[in-house]
């Protein structure tokens, strides 16, 4: 029903790259061409020819109905290029207002596409850091994100952390 987002983001854990045998200098340039070959299967015709991936002919059936829509998170550089370059939808994450604001400067700077911003917080608990949550979450809105996604964590009572914190916007 075109709800789906497809969520990218390069990693930062070089252990995480060493476990699965993958090199993590390039994962920034494999992202960067797999967004490629996904818009390329999802959109395109013909064969693909990257550094990476490369193929002549095949058939990618079926094809999705409409464009997927895709998110693309991090607060670097290279991560804002990689949204302005291939995303619908930026997603820094638990930024300052202030570094968020200058992100998504930066990432107007880009490209004259339209590209969401958002953002990524969390609030798992404590009475100290509610009231900087909501802050937080208002100073966002007001800084210019267009999403605000609120992790309260997997620990008992999380359910009644989502209902205090939404009561606490209205």
């Amino acid at each position: 029903g075109g709800r789906f987002t497809l969520g990218v983001g390069v990693g930062w854990s070089r252990e995480e790259f060493a476990a699965v045998g993958s090199d993590f200098a390039t994962r920034g340039a494999r992202a960067d061409e797999a967004l490629a070959l996904l818009r390329h299967l999802f959109e395109g015709e013909g064969g693909f020819h990257g550094r990476f991936h490369e193929y002549e002919r095949g058939v990618f059936a079926p094809r999705p109905p409409r464009r997927v829509r895709v998110m693309v998170g991090g607060g670097s550089e290279p991560a804002l290029r990689r949204a302005a370059a291939w995303a619908d939808e930026w997603q820094g994450v638990d930024p300052d207002p202030e570094v968020f604001r200058a992100a998504r400067t930066r990432l107007g700077e880009l490209t004259h596409r339209p590209v969401a911003t958002g953002v990524r917080m969390a609030w798992t608990g404590g009475e100290e850091e509610f009231a900087r949550a909501v802050a937080r979450f208002r100073e966002l809105a007001v800084a210019g994100a267009d999403s605000v996604a609120v992790w309260f964590g997997e620990a008992e009572g999380f359910e009644e952390r989502m209902v205090r914190f939404v009561a606490a916007l209205r």
